[in-house]
């Protein structure tokens, strides 16, 4: 039977069209890309869609006693096409008003792992419970409903208004996917691509995983368009770096090839921008400390883009590792004062060395708080030939240290200037 509907269905396709797609779209679906399945599978689905969904019992259209129903790419084509709600049939058009109370496709409980889905019209899709019903369920009751879908390929796909609440979407492709007004309450995010997805006030990220326990490493983030979406309510304090840094990192390809030094300066240059853009809305909803660490991850990432321009590049380099090993480019302002109380101590024992407390005759502890008088008036610039001798050594270390003193102050004035009062 099912190789007699296989047949049918392609007997339908007439020989002019290249591509299903091709014959698809002058069906008025463009978004189908794949052969009409056989009749035995359409009418499976049928069945399991008009399972009465009962959450006490954990009873959903597509999870039996055997667990997740596997669906593929053909299947939820046939489901939209097929899919009837308000009067309606076929997918919601979120671009028309009057279908903004329709619901959309029911898979809870469905199995899409791997799948490719990108593209599809999948606006107002039933992937989790929500709402208070999912607050009253138990967790295995959330667990059964959620869509499973590790890895599925969303990219460009029309997810607004979806309800996502648990789902293990860890790997899963984002990009450019719209998930205006999703609820991805507790959804499982690890490793996903959600670079250019589209987000707005009414989506819903409340306590999002982002990250596994053991990395850290966040999703892909580059361009994303929050648009206003709430962000108090994830735990960025859980992410160590995001998925762009750590693509940056990575000396070789997936194909296991040494990457090159134009390929690694690319790398480095979407991290940056992928920690400014969070860093810049995160502040501006006013998580400054969760800001404060990401535009930090982003000078660092900055200084690696420095490295892989070349010996063009070089003083600035330089200058880029001594503010980020002095101040932590303002974000380690105790950097600073480590590495003054580090010249401080150094140049006091060099004093004591060289023997300059025997000019007033004093020895021992007097003789040591001598030398770190001199010390803390040498790195302000503050210590005289007079005191030193002209032209002895210790006058030159005075020198060095008065150096070294301008730099700190210096290096301290520009980060606590860019630190609180700078636009970062």
């Amino acid at each position: 039977m099912e190789d007699s509907g296989q047949a049918n269905s392609q007997r339908l396709i007439p020989e002019d069209y290249g591509t299903w797609n091709a014959y698809w779209t002058v069906q008025g679906m463009p978004w189908r890309t794949e052969p009409e399945i056989n009749a035995d599978r359409q009418r499976f689905l049928a069945e399991r869609r008009a399972v009465k969904p009962d959450i006490a019992r954990r009873i959903f259209p597509f999870r039996d006693e055997n667990g997740s129903i596997k669906l593929t790419r053909a299947d939820v084509e046939w489901l939209l096409a097929t899919h009837e709600s308000c009067g309606l049939r076929g997918p919601v058009n979120v671009d028309d008003p009057g279908q903004w109370n329709r619901e959309g496709l029911d898979v809870r409980g469905a199995d899409v792992s791997d799948a490719d889905l990108h593209g599809l019209p999948l606006a107002r899709l039933r992937g989790g419970i929500a709402g208070g019903e999912y607050q009253a369920a138990m967790e295995k009751q959330r667990q059964t409903a959620a869509l499973c879908g590790p890895r599925v390929k969303l990219y460009s796909a029309h997810l607004e208004g979806s309800i996502l609440t648990g789902a293990q979407l860890e790997g899963a492709d984002f990009y450019e996917a719209h998930l205006e007004g999703a609820d991805l309450f507790e959804a499982r995010l690890v490793g996903a691509d959600l670079q250019k997805a589209f987000f707005d006030t009414s989506s819903t990220l409340n306590r999002i995983i982002l990250v596994n326990s053991e990395d850290g490493v966040a999703p892909l983030l580059r361009d994303v368009h929050w648009d206003g979406v709430n962000l108090s309510g994830i735990r960025w304090s859980y992410v160590g770096v995001l998925g762009e840094e750590c693509d940056a990192q990575q000396r070789l390809t997936p194909e296991g090839k040494p990457k090159d030094a134009a390929t690694r300066r690319v790398e480095y240059l979407r991290a940056v921008r992928s920690n400014r853009q969070l860093a810049a809305t995160l502040r501006s909803q006013g998580l400054t400390d969760d800001a404060d660490r990401f535009a930090y991850r982003a000078q660092v990432c900055q200084q690696q883009v420095l490295r892989y321009l070349g010996i063009q590049a070089l003083p600035a380099y330089v200058g880029s590792l001594l503010l980020w090993a002095l101040a932590g480019y303002g974000y380690r302002l105790w950097r600073i004062l480590a590495a003054y109380g580090l010249v401080l101590a150094v140049f006091t024992l060099i004093y004591a060395a060289l023997g300059v407390h025997s000019y007033r005759g004093e020895s021992g502890v007097q003789a040591l708080w001598d030398s770190f008088l001199v010390s803390l008036s040498a790195v302000h610039g503050r210590a005289t030939f007079e005191q030193l001798g002209a032209w002895s050594v210790a006058a030159w270390a005075a020198a060095v240290q008065s150096v070294a003193g301008i730099v700190i102050e210096g290096v301290f004035v520009a980060m606590l200037v860019q630190r609180f009062f700078g636009s970062r």
